[in-house]
C-alpha cells in the first residue's frame, strides 16, 4: 500500500469519530512514517513498510477509542520546546503559555531570580522560564512519582541545567526552604471542580486525576498554596497562578485576603481568563 493510500485511509478511519480528525492523522502519520503531507504529495507512490502500516492503524485505533493524541505519540511542543508525556502526566496546552509570559513580567528586572514550580508536571513552566531566564535559579516540586519521571527526563532532554527538581507534596512539604526565599512562586494546580471531572471529554479523563481534581470547588490548591508558601516569598515577590475561566473572583479574593496586591488577571487567546498574579506586600 502506498503512503498517500494509507494517508487518505487514515483521515476516513477517524472522520467521524475525533473532531480535528485531519490533524489528529496527520500527527500520528508522520510519528509513524517520518513523513509529512508534503512529502506524501511529492512522493505518493511510496509503498509503505508492511510493520509501519499495522503500527499506524493500531494507533489510529487508539485515537478513535479516546486515547489522548500526546500519549500516542508520546510527546509533545509548548513554547518551542519538545517534552515528553504520557499516562499519569498532564498534557501541556497551549493555554499556560500565559502563565509563562505572566511570570517573566514579573521577574523581569530581577537579577538572577529565584523561582518555584509548584505542581511542576512534567516540568513545561518550569523547563521553560529556566531556558529563558538562565540567569536565574528554578526548582520545580512534584508529588506524582510517573509525573516525576516525564520531569527527569524533560529537564534532562531540555538540557535545562540551572532546574532542580524535587519530589515532595506542595500542600504539606517535607523539604526544608529558607524563609523569605523565592522571587517568583508559579503554579498550575489542580483546579476542576470534582463534580466536574465525569463530565469532561473522555480525553481528557485519560488524565491523571490527581493532576486535575481541585476539590469541591476547584480552589483547594489556591487556598493551599497561598497558605502554605506565601512565608517562603520574599516580600515584593509574585505569585502566578493558571485559573479556570470563571475562578478569577475567587483566586483574587483569596489572594487579597492573604494581604497580596497588584492583582491581575490575563485572559488567553480564546479571550477566557486564564492567569492571575500578585505582589507580595
Amino acid at each position: 500500500m502506498t503512503l498517500k493510500e494509507l494517508y487518505i485511509k487514515g483521515k476516513e478511519f477517524l472522520k467521524n469519530n475525533i473532531q480535528d480528525s485531519d490533524f489528529d492523522n496527520m500527527c500520528i502519520f508522520e510519528y509513524i512514517f517520518g513523513a509529512d503531507r508534503q512529502f506524501v504529495i511529492l512522493n505518493p507512490d511510496k509503498i509503505a513498510d508492511t510493520f509501519l502500516i499495522q503500527k499506524y492503524f493500531e494507533c489510529l485505533e487508539q485515537r478513535k477509542n479516546g486515547r489522548p493524541l500526546q500519549y500516542i505519540i508520546g510527546k509533545w511542543e509548548f513554547y518551542g520546546n519538545i517534552f515528553f508525556v504520557g499516562e499519569g502526566v498532564l498534557i501541556p496546552r497551549e493555554d499556560t503559555a500565559v502563565v509563562v509570559d505572566e511570570c517573566l513580567r514579573r521577574i523581569k528586572n530581577i537579577n538572577t531570580p529565584k523561582v518555584i514550580d509548584l505542581c511542576c508536571g512534567s516540568g513545561t513552566i518550569a523547563i521553560t522560564l529556566a531556558n529563558i531566564r538562565k540567569d536565574g535559579i528554578f526548582y520545580g516540586l512534584e508529588l506524582s512519582a510517573d509525573a516525576y519521571n516525564f520531569l527527569e527526563k524533560n529537564k534532562c532532554y531540555n538540557n535545562a541545567q540551572n532546574l532542580n527538581i524535587i519530589k515532595d507534596n506542595v500542600l504539606f512539604p517535607k523539604t526544608d526552604f529558607d524563609l523569605s526565599y523565592f522571587d517568583a512562586i508559579v503554579s498550575n494546580p489542580p483546579y476542576i471542580s470534582t463534580n466536574i471531572i465525569p463530565t469532561l471529554q473522555k480525553e481528557v479523563q485519560q488524565e491523571p486525576i490527581m493532576a486535575l481534581d481541585g476539590g469541591i470547588d476547584g480552589l483547594d490548591f489556591y487556598r493551599g498554596i497561598v497558605s502554605v508558601w506565601t512565608k517562603y516569598l520574599k516580600k515584593g515577590g509574585s505569585i502566578s497562578f493558571e485559573i479556570g475561566e470563571e475562578q478569577a473572583e475567587s483566586v483574587s479574593n483569596i489572594l487579597s485576603e492573604k494581604g497580596y496586591s497588584d492583582i491581575t488577571v490575563v485572559k488567553d487567546i480564546a479571550g477566557l481568563d486564564r492567569t492571575i498574579s500578585a505582589i507580595k506586600v
